[in-house]
């Protein structure tokens, strides 16, 4: 979702080590006739900063290439990565600018960045410890045409606009 040389952000100080064997970073979607499917990255960087007391995250940056993301469909992929336009916007980036509660619920705020357009998203996420091990899971919701992309139509099919990122990633905390 976000390549480093996008923000000059030197992705791996964190403390969170992901283990990539075990974890999915994904976007689903809706489509009609009613349908849906999700495409997972392939590939990713992260910078994630986890106090090993609290499990409170204190920095968050995370971003892909958008010729990273796979839906199982190759067609789709071409499709996607062509209306996406990834020759010229190659990838998405968020950076966490605070966390709030909500409802006794973690809420990561912070800047998504995508087709040239960046704006204030909010990510649901909880971290939990299981062991020596972290999970960390969190979800989205928002319109890609926020992003000044238009509304995805494929022959008979409409990919509906509004997407939900999702991620689950399991790992350590090192001692960085």
């Amino acid at each position: 979702v976000i390549a480093p040389a996008m923000t000059g952000v030197s992705l791996s100080a964190g403390n969170f080590q992901v283990d990539r064997a075990v974890s999915e970073v994904a976007v689903k979607a809706k489509a009609s006739p009613p349908h849906s499917f999700k495409s997972v990255a392939q590939d990713y960087e992260y910078d994630i900063q986890i106090d090993p007391a609290s499990l409170a995250v204190s920095n968050a940056v995370f971003s892909f290439n958008f010729s990273d993301l796979d839906s199982n469909s190759a067609k789709r992929d071409k499709k996607m990565r062509s209306w996406m336009d990834v020759a010229v916007n190659q990838s998405a980036q968020f950076e966490l600018g605070r966390v709030k509660v909500v409802d006794g619920k973690s809420v990561g705020v912070g800047t998504f960045s995508m087709h040239g357009v960046s704006k204030e998203i909010e990510v649901t996420f909880s971290v939990t410890r299981q062991g020596e091990k972290l999970v960390l899971d969190g979800e989205a919701e928002f319109s890609y045409e926020d992003w000044g992309l238009e509304i995805v139509r494929l022959f008979l099919f409409t990919v509906k606009p509004v997407i939900q990122p999702h991620f689950h990633l399991e790992g350590i905390l090192s001692d960085r």
